[in-house]
């Protein structure tokens, strides 16, 4: 055992792969882009992460931010002085964790909500003037809640709150993507579930589609049951009412891994009361999902992720027109199988996602109208870190993970050396 001992503490003390992941992205003030994500060792321990970059994808800045533990930064707008992410962090629990930074990627201010959670986050925000609304999917107790809801919080530019409504429509609500309407309001998309408890608390999901008023007042909700779990991830206006995407599961979690279609992106067309008028599937592998959708002069295009058995793909589809599948090795969360995120530009889209590259770095990505890939761009996380927030409630570097690993490396064969 004791000649193992060498080897032991060399396995144990090996860098560990870097982890990034992109979640978002938003028109820059220049003309550029502004990318929201994370980097890190892992999922459970990331910074979020914004990469400013020009109209070619060239890279001008990028900025890390910690919180605590896992931090993420789920979404970005763009604002009048600046930029706001939301996302999450928190360590043992999550927080809804909402801060702004100036065109610089300097922090200005930050903001939390939660509980310490497993679900709490700001799973969207919209850009208000300074300041944003944000919605947030949160477990409201201190104790053991079966149910998590939805905040709708409005902040000023100086992160004030000026309103905050709650929703509760099942066991778990959640907005995945808010917007805002012509009408001065906002709609919101995502999913309610119901509690059935152990390692995976929430099942049956189904899709939800939320419309306010531009005070945050409920104006109508809609529920959506296609299969098994059914999740929208994104939301866009057109002249006579709205086009939602997502997913819809054909078979439970369980017997995920024999079905052959196992989940379908979805794509609905409602009324502005939420009605449904039409709906659309579309299966182009094991595994297809809608993340995001882009309407322009009647036109509507859609994109989302999927995989089988020749690998993952991103796939974009102007519907009527022609559907491009790009093969490669991008990497998704499992579940929600994303994220794709897309803006369209004058002569064509911008498309985030994530992808392999020893660990997983954030892809950007252009292509025309036709849907040819114009070009495409790899950002590669951890090892380019510079700090952003320097006045965090709880400061943590790699560098001190490193010698943590290394601590337990030595205590773990320092022990193994008296059992002997």
């Amino acid at each position: 055992m004791r000649i193992l001992l060498p080897f032991i503490i060399m396995t144990l003390a090996l860098p560990v792969s870097s982890w990034s992941m992109a979640f978002d992205v938003t028109n820059s003030s220049d003309g550029g882009y502004v990318i929201a994500g994370a980097t890190g060792l892992n999922y459970k321990w990331s910074y979020a992460w914004l990469i400013k970059v020009d109209s070619q994808g060239n890279e001008i800045w990028n900025k890390t931010y910690s919180g605590e533990c896992r931090s993420q930064a789920w979404n970005v707008v763009r604002v009048k002085d600046g930029y706001v992410l939301g996302g999450v962090t928190g360590c043992h629990g999550n927080d809804a964790w909402i801060v702004k930074v100036d065109e610089s990627g300097n922090v200005v201010w930050q903001k939390k909500y939660g509980y310490k959670g497993k679900g709490d986050s700001a799973t969207s925000i919209v850009g208000e003037g300074r300041g944003v609304v944000a919605s947030i999917t949160i477990a409201p107790c201190n104790g053991s809640c079966i149910n998590e809801d939805v905040w709708l919080v409005k902040l000023d530019g100086d992160g004030k709150e000026v309103w905050k409504r709650v929703f509760n429509c099942r066991d778990y609500d959640s907005i995945k993507r808010l917007k805002r309407t012509s009408d001065g309001g906002y709609i919101g998309v995502g999913t309610v579930g119901d509690y059935i408890g152990g390692i995976r608390p929430y099942s049956n999901y189904d899709l939800w589609v939320l419309k306010v008023d531009g005070s945050g007042r409920e104006e109508w909700s809609k529920v959506f049951d296609f299969g098994f779990d059914d999740t929208a991830w994104d939301v866009t206006e057109v002249g006579d009412g709205y086009i939602v995407v997502g997913e819809a599961w054909n078979t439970d979690v369980k017997n995920f891994t024999n079905a052959s279609n196992a989940v379908k992106a979805v794509i609905l067309k409602l009324d502005r009361d939420g009605n449904l008028e039409w709906k659309k599937f579309v299966e182009l592998g094991k595994v297809t999902v809608g993340w995001s959708v882009i309407t322009d002069n009647g036109n509507i295009t859609v994109a989302g992720s999927g995989g089988g058995e020749n690998g993952s793909f991103v796939w974009v589809s102007a519907m009527g027109k022609w559907l491009k599948v790009l093969r490669g090795n991008f990497t998704f969360l499992w579940f929600v199988f994303g994220t794709i995120r897309t803006l369209k530009v004058s002569d064509g889209y911008i498309l985030i996602s994530s992808k392999e590259c020893n660990g997983a770095c954030v892809w950007l990505s252009k292509l025309n109208f036709d849907g040819k890939l114009v070009w495409e761009r790899i950002y590669a996380g951890l090892k380019d870190i510079k700090f952003g927030v320097k006045e965090r409630e709880r400061s943590s570097s790699f560098s001190d993970t490193v010698v943590l690993i290394l601590a337990v490396a030595i205590l773990m064969a320092y022990l193994i050396y008296r059992m002997t």
